[in-house]
């Protein structure tokens, strides 16, 4: 029997550069809270703590309390619910770097593995390095006193200050862009991304200096030019500067060599490894192993610097991967939801946000193959399909990548022709499937989109929303072909003719709906998805 659970939300946060975890001690509630229970990923009502009642303190910043209670998950609450003795907070080392609103708590749940050569031995100098160490070369508060692969990810996640991105039943993501602003062992720091695995911390990855992060590098002139054709268009044009050219792939090799170096000198020599993807997707890099956690630090050339930080024992399964995918296939059946309205709908699709990037083909497929437990970051994807810098994807590049990598896993790409009707679709749907799909993403056809997806969210006579849809119908829609785009179709409702699509712009456009008319008018040809 499943039994309900807390749901742990992130709340307020402040990063400190070298903050570690305080030490879990008792607090006294100072007002009741309230918290929601939830069953099988639904809310099913809430409990309520009595003031008075002892909790544990995990984290105190100035904005928010992390605390945990008895076997319950943790979950944050505003300091004013603690009584004042309860409220020390440790004194920061270094002045915080960043600072979020208060959210509310949000719906939870990878196996995150790549392939590398075997471990070697743990050098005597990495052996004997602590975690303060550490932390303090990195400019982050990584690690605690705790396994860091042990602690609850969103223990870890409020401790780095990375809000969350995304949470199914079977992961999580928290991250958050510096825009280049940050420095991590002192290179520029583009992104810093966590997942989680059954609430656990599952792999952090940290990228630098990459193409699509060239606009960083420009002029405000040659930015606001670049914008307002990507606005237009979708992707960056051929024609942006040398010099932003220049400049990115500089960093990217002089950041590699002062990382290495860095770490290095913390944890002595590394080993040369090889994450070989496919033949589209191979990285060589480098592997340092500390206190069972591995670091690698790769840098393919002219693409990006990444430095991923995953357990040892995880990515010394070579297997991983296979019985990942064959785990999700048992699963993808259930995650198909029919609702009372006629909706049916594909939950559970992780969402992943391309940001300032122009990577809506490779974060598209990031969500895809992430939905199957297939490990692929959208940088790698970006490389595999010759992504220009800035963005501009062709599935034509890309689609024999998905497909290799579906079939390392035990599955495979099907591709198929588009007309915009729910029949072609509907079988995939039903079957748990999410359809990538490519269409003209125009600001006329998103300005449509937002002002009837803003109405069907009000909606409660379904029937009547039929007949105004219906209505609608008998006026032609002309779009512009223009915003080349990428998205999935994860939902249909045959009694309505819509088709539910979801972009990689944030939570906010993880389903939107649109009508059959409109999705063939802004079709560019074909969909493909994965299968067995």
């Amino acid at each position: 029997m499943n039994s309900a659970r807390l749901l742990p939300g992130l709340l307020g946060i402040i990063l400190t550069a070298s903050l570690l975890a305080e030490e879990p001690r008792e607090g006294t509630l100072a007002s009741n809270i309230q918290l929601p229970l939830i069953l099988n990923g639904k809310s099913v009502g809430s409990i309520t703590l009595k003031a008075g009642a002892k909790v544990s303190i995990i984290h105190v910043r100035p904005n928010g309390v992390l605390i945990a209670r008895g076997t319950n998950a943790p979950f944050t609450v505003a300091r004013e619910a603690l009584t004042a003795e309860s409220l020390v907070i440790p004194t920061p080392s270094a002045t915080p770097l960043l600072s979020s609103d208060l959210s509310t708590p949000k719906p939870i749940a990878l196996t995150e593995q790549i392939s590398a050569t075997p471990p070697h031995q743990i050098s005597e100098q990495s052996s004997g390095i602590s975690p303060e160490a550490v932390n303090q070369t990195f400019g982050l508060p990584l690690f605690s006193k705790n396994n860091l692969w042990e602690e609850n990810d969103s223990v870890v996640a409020f401790r780095l200050g990375l809000p969350m991105e995304t949470r199914t039943s079977y992961e999580s993501g928290y991250g958050y862009e510096p825009d280049g602003r940050k420095k991590v062992l002192g290179a520029e720091n583009f992104s810093i991304y966590l997942r989680g695995f059954h609430e656990k911390t599952a792999k952090i990855s940290l990228l630098f200096a990459n193409k699509g992060d060239i606009l960083h590098y420009g002029t405000p002139e040659e930015i606001k030019k670049l914008r307002a054709i990507i606005e237009k268009t979708g992707v960056l044009p051929e024609s942006y500067s040398a010099q932003m050219v220049q400049k990115y792939q500089a960093a990217i090799r002089n950041d590699q060599q002062m990382i290495s170096d860095k770490l290095t000198k913390l944890f002595g020599s590394g080993r040369p490894v090889r994450n070989f993807k496919t033949s589209w997707m191979s990285e060589e890099g480098m592997r340092w192993n500390w206190q069972g956690t591995s670091f690698f630090l790769f840098a393919p050339r002219n693409e990006y610097l990444t430095l991923r930080i995953e357990p040892e024992a995880a990515v010394n399964d070579l297997e991983s991967e296979r019985k990942a995918f064959a785990s999700a296939k048992d699963a993808i059946a259930s995650r198909v939801q029919q609702r009372p309205n006629g909706d049916v709908i594909i939950a559970d699709i992780p969402m992943v946000d391309q940001g300032r990037k122009g990577y809506c083909v490779p974060a598209t497929i990031e969500r895809v193959l992430r939905y199957y437990n297939i490990d692929a970051d959208m940088n790698m994807l970006a490389m595999g399909g010759h992504t220009e810098a800035g963005g501009g994807t062709s599935f034509e590049n890309i689609f024999p990548v998905i497909d290799d990598l579906a079939r390392n896993a035990g599955g495979h790409l099907t591709q198929q022709q588009f007309t915009g009707k729910i029949s072609d679709i509907k079988l995939a749907i039903d079957r748990g499937k999410p359809v990538i799909w490519g269409l003209f993403s125009s600001r006329k056809f998103n300005e449509m989109m937002a002002e009837s997806n803003a109405k069907r969210k009000d909606v409660t006579d379904w029937d009547a929303w039929n007949k105004e849809l219906t209505q609608i119908r008998k006026t032609p829609i002309a779009l512009p072909q223009e915003g080349s785009h990428c998205c999935m179709i994860i939902g249909y409702n045959q009694t309505t003719h819509e088709i539910a699509l979801s972009d990689s712009w944030g939570p906010e456009f993880q389903e939107r709906w649109m009508t059959e008319e409109e999705a063939t008018a802004v079709k560019q040809g074909g969909m493909a998805t994965i299968g067995w």
